[in-house]
């Protein structure tokens, strides 16, 4: 896959740091995603669609391994992944596989139907919130960073 982004850009500088963010923010992509969707082929579409939109930002991107650039690339992928929920929950289908899984897991389906619930209810409540206060409250409790880690994520002292 990786090949088929490369592919896109022209600049073996731009080509050189899109590899390096992939090789390090792929897996880390994948579980946010995942988190959100609860569907790992879902969360494999969400991370696709995710590296598309941070090609956009490549000539942007100056260093890999940067607070700045974590942060663009969990704001991109929580989006994508958010995205996708939504036109999912708009849809109505029954996957078999799915079922299996759900089986599979010895949890009533009623866990999973007031899980998805308050899941809901939360995502509701928190929508009315100005974007920066999301991404912290997302960033303390969804994804579990401490105040020191926030602070530095989205630079602020």
């Amino acid at each position: 896959m990786l090949t088929l982004y490369l592919s896109t850009l022209e600049a073996d500088n731009d080509r050189n740091i899109f590899a390096a963010l992939y090789k390090k923010y792929e897996n880390m992509m994948y579980h946010i995603a995942y988190a959100i969707l609860r569907d790992r082929y879902l969360a494999e579409d969400s991370v696709h669609d995710a590296f598309l939109k941070i090609i956009k930002y490549i000539p942007s991107i100056s260093e890999v391994n940067c607070h700045k650039t974590r942060t663009l690339i969990v704001i991109i992928i929580k989006s994508t992944a958010i995205d996708i929920y939504r036109g999912r929950s708009r849809q109505c289908f029954l996957d078999e596989e799915a079922l299996a899984d759900e089986i599979d897991t010895g949890e009533l389906p009623l866990d999973h139907i007031i899980a998805d619930e308050n899941y809901q209810e939360l995502f509701t409540s928190l929508k009315g919130l100005k974007k920066e206060f999301l991404e912290i409250i997302l960033l303390k409790y969804h994804y579990g960073y401490n105040n020191d880690e926030i602070g530095r994520l989205l630079c602020i002292k």
